[in-house]
Order: C-alpha cells, then structure tokens, then sequence
C-alpha cells in the first residue's frame, strides 16, 4: 500500500468499487436518469464492466445532439429496452427526416412513449 505523504504517512486503505457490484439492471436504471443521453454513453469509460451498460438504458432523451451522435446511438443501443424516447434538436440543426422517421419508428416499435420537446421537428408529412 501507498503511504499519503499528507497524512503523516498512514497507509491508505485500498478503494473499493461497491457501484460496479450491484447487477446491470440496477446500472442501467440509474443510467436512466442521466440527461441527455450522451452522459450515459460517457460512463463506459469507466471501466470494462461498463463500456456496454449504456446500451440497456430504458430512457432515451436527446437534447441538441447531432444527429451523427443519435445514429451512433440508436444503432449500438439494445432498443427493446426502452421505455422512453425523448427528442430535442437544436433550431440551427438540419436532420434527414428519413434518420428521424427511423429513429421514431424504432421506439414505437417498443412501444415507448415519446417526448418530442420540439413541434417543429415533425411537419405536416409525419402526422
């Protein structure tokens, strides 16, 4: 063990990692409540046993990402594990309305409830 030269050189007790214990359903559902989605993917950073957690995670809401980063997403994520799809562009963005179709239809599909922060994303041709 290191000694903490601050302590008077006491010797550290080794970290524990309790997070990383608890079962994916668990991470996944805490991952859930990090918004927007982008800090869920970041988290598999974290270690291995966490590089792939964010592709359960039950709550999608995207606020202002590009629309490379939602394609990424909803290509890699397990998408029969949403429950909720939320969708927020920013008004300078332009998507492919072919890319958001898919991305809507696909959490219909599961059956989520969507949350569209935005009237403007969706004209006259998707209703």
């Amino acid at each position: 063990m290191r000694r903490n030269p601050l302590s008077g050189g006491e010797r550290n007790p080794p970290s524990v990692d309790r997070l990383s214990d608890l079962p994916d359903s668990v991470l996944t559902h805490i991952l859930s409540f990090l918004r927007p989605t982008k800090f869920s993917v970041r988290t598999s950073i974290l270690s291995r046993r966490w590089r792939y957690l964010w592709t359960d995670a039950p709550v999608i809401e995207f606020f202002g990402e590009n629309q490379d980063f939602v394609e990424m997403f909803m290509l890699r994520h397990r998408l029969q594990s949403i429950i909720t799809f939320g969708l927020e562009r920013c008004v300078s963005q332009i998507w492919d309305e072919h890319n958001l179709l898919k991305w809507v239809t696909s959490a219909i599909t599961f059956s989520a409830p969507l949350h569209l922060q935005n009237p403007c994303l969706f004209d006259a041709r998707f209703m």
